[in-house]
């Protein structure tokens, strides 16, 4: 591959869209991102407005292309986009519209319903790689099925498209309209066979989904179909014009956000676990295959000629957490606070439920509460613990499977905090390695699109090693003690 040419990278995440424009070594030379909203009308509820997310796209697709010069734009060749994997919306596959709210991957209303179907978990992880879990796709398309008469009218008229929003972003962008996704995202709905590589039948039959309102199952590197952008000054629109000046780019990639992040520093190696901390957290590691009965997910990060798995494990609480402290505490930014100020937290513990718990609890609804008396600003540093404490409980996991770990890959909104990331290494034990900021999606995207080049450019990178820090490891163990007692409440 011509190693000149160069890439657009769409990432799609839960706060905000972002393009970058990287060249064939991956360094950034151009960058765009505007913040997308989402309405929480109920516990448990997370939506998004369909029509806001594809519109930040177009916007920020069109503002990196417009911060190129006319020789740089030429170069560049292909796009991929990436997006929130487990958010799920329905529309109609002639006109596009869209027939429900985005559900994000955090929302949980239909947990009591998914909890009555008696699921057998190990059979779903053998066959899905995934837990039940409300916050899976599955529950999502039963709950629109159920609730939506708008879609139900589209069933019955042939019309309906539902699934993940990968799906419903690549039908709006691009110019073909295809209705395709890619197994990375299809594997987050609890409905995709990993064996096999498509829909699985039988979960198919049992929740009534007929298979026509899915989309179509494709390889990650497909050719998806061209994305057309207009140039800089033109209007921004979604109605194709013969006369309006544009850029016409190639979709070559579709994938998960966090299943391009582990491309993000090259090819993943054998022996580091990467984290990568927004919304939530993210912790995995390359392996083709668990251990019986291990609480982990089985995830799809790429599938070409033959699938790539890792080891995943799931915070739900991460940045989700601190946004909920600031809206508790009345401030605008905690992680600024934090920054600030990040006093001993005494013996304060939070037992972090914001989201629901992941792995390996897998608990969809959990109280979220303060142990022992705590002003804001220690309370925000507890908070931030908890985070972290989390995370050790699946990198603990992930270090039972595959080669002796050397270290942790970090990356994502909350590893800025140099407190957090001493935080993850005193308590793990492991040193974490931080490169320098990045858009760690949109760079993993632009290492596929470039054919994954060898001597793709390294970052550098600041290095934290574990201390001995004895009151950590006795609020740790304290927050152990207190989440056993809480979980064996649920019984």
């Amino acid at each position: 591959m011509d190693r000149r040419r160069w890439s657009l990278a769409l990432d799609q995440g839960g706060s905000a869209s972002r393009a970058l424009v990287f060249d064939g070594e991956g360094r950034e030379q151009a960058c765009a991102r505007v913040a997308v909203a989402d309405r929480r009308p109920h516990p448990g509820w997370v939506e998004q407005d369909p029509d806001e997310v594809v519109d930040s796209l177009r916007q920020v697709a069109a503002s990196a292309l417009g911060q190129l010069d006319t020789a740089q734009r030429a170069r560049v060749e292909s796009c991929g986009l990436s997006c929130q994997r487990s958010s799920m919306v329905c529309w109609d596959r002639e006109t596009g519209m869209a027939l429900s709210p985005i559900l994000s991957w955090q929302d949980t209303r239909a947990a009591q319903w998914l909890a009555a179907q008696a699921l057998d978990p190990e059979a779903i992880r053998a066959s899905t790689g995934l837990y039940p879990n409300a916050h899976f796709g599955l529950s999502k398309i039963r709950w629109c099925l159920d609730h939506f008469d708008a879609v139900r009218r589209a069933a019955a008229d042939g019309r309906l498209a539902i699934g993940p929003l990968a799906a419903f972003l690549a039908f709006r962008l691009l110019e073909q309209r295809p209705c395709v996704v890619d197994p990375a995202n299809a594997s987050r709905t609890l409905l995709f066979d990993l064996a096999s590589g498509a829909w699985h039948r039988g979960m198919l039959e049992r929740f009534a989904i007929d298979p026509q309102w899915l989309p179509s199952v494709v390889r990650s590197d497909a050719a998806f179909g061209d994305l057309v952008l207009p140039l800089e000054g033109s209007p921004l629109r979604d109605e194709r014009s013969k006369d309006q000046p544009s850029h016409r780019l190639p979709l070559r990639l579709l994938s998960g956000d966090q299943s391009t992040a582990a491309f993000a520093f090259g090819q993943p190696r054998e022996d580091v676990v990467y984290l990568n901390v927004g919304t939530g957290a993210f912790a995995y590691r390359l392996a083709a295959q668990l251990p019986a009965g291990s609480r982990l997910l089985r995830s799809v990060i790429h599938w070409s000629d033959a699938p790539q798995y890792v080891a995943e494990g799931t915070v739900n609480g991460a940045g989700a957490a601190l946004a909920w402290l600031a809206q508790q505490q009345g401030v605008d930014d905690v992680t600024a606070a934090l920054e600030a100020e990040w006093p001993d937290p005494g013996d304060t513990v939070f037992l972090n439920g914001i989201g629901g718990l992941g792995s390996p609890h897998w608990q969809a609804q959990f109280p979220s509460r303060f142990i022992g008396a705590a002003t804001a600003a220690q309370q925000r540093v507890a908070v931030a613990e908890s985070i972290a404490f989390l995370v050790q409980r699946n990198l603990s996991l992930l270090r039972e499977i595959g080669p002796p770990c050397t270290h942790v890959l970090v990356s994502g909104g909350l590893s800025h905090s140099d407190r957090f990331c001493q935080t993850v290494s005193d308590i793990s034990g492991l040193p974490l390695h931080r490169p320098a900021q990045c858009e760690a999606s949109a760079r993993g995207s632009a290492f596929l699109l470039a054919g994954r080049p060898a001597d793709w450019a390294a970052l550098p990178e600041q290095r934290f090693e574990p201390r001995t820090n004895p009151a950590l490891h006795a609020r740790h163990r304290r927050w152990r003690d207190e989440m056993a007692v809480a979980l064996g409440g649920l019984g």
